[in-house]
């Protein structure tokens, strides 16, 4: 039963990954769509203004170590990711800080960007400030891998 969740994840993750709108920009940093087109169920909870400013940002609990330890630990179950490159991810960062939403934004193969996103899923964060009260926070990052990893 478990195999079949897996393939029907694999399935979708592959589709969504191969009509992925995002644009790359000098072969770096991906422009990710709107918030609104990929996360409608949150926009409203996002601060809002022309600059929002943090009085704290928000921080992984863990640090990135805790990234990478929860992707290593993704590894007997996808398999290595056996490219060098990045799976870029958007996510919506709940007041809770966790991670409420997670997008592709460019994709490697379907091994790393499951590993990537399911990692990123188990993480929690300390959720930014703003006027001394936890706020929402729409955050794109990297996750590189290297050969063999």
């Amino acid at each position: 039963m478990r195999y079949r969740y897996t393939l029907l994840f694999l399935l979708v993750m592959s589709a969504c990954v191969a009509t992925d709108p995002a644009v790359v920009v000098n072969d770096e940093r991906p422009v990710a769509p709107p918030i609104r087109d990929i996360f409608p169920e949150y926009v409203d909870r996002l601060p809002t203004g022309d600059q929002v400013v943090y009085d704290s940002v928000p921080s992984l609990n863990g640090g990135l170590a805790d990234l990478r330890k929860h992707i290593e630990d993704l590894k007997p179950t996808y398999g290595p990711c056996n490219v060098d490159g990045k799976v870029w991810l958007s996510m919506i960062l709940g007041d809770d800080g966790v991670p409420k939403g997670i997008h592709i934004v460019t994709g490697l193969t379907n091994a790393c960007d499951i590993r990537a996103v399911e990692a990123l899923a188990k993480t929690r964060w300390k959720p930014g400030m703003i006027d001394g009260k936890p706020a929402w926070a729409f955050i794109t990052l990297p996750v590189r891998y290297r050969q063999g990893g």
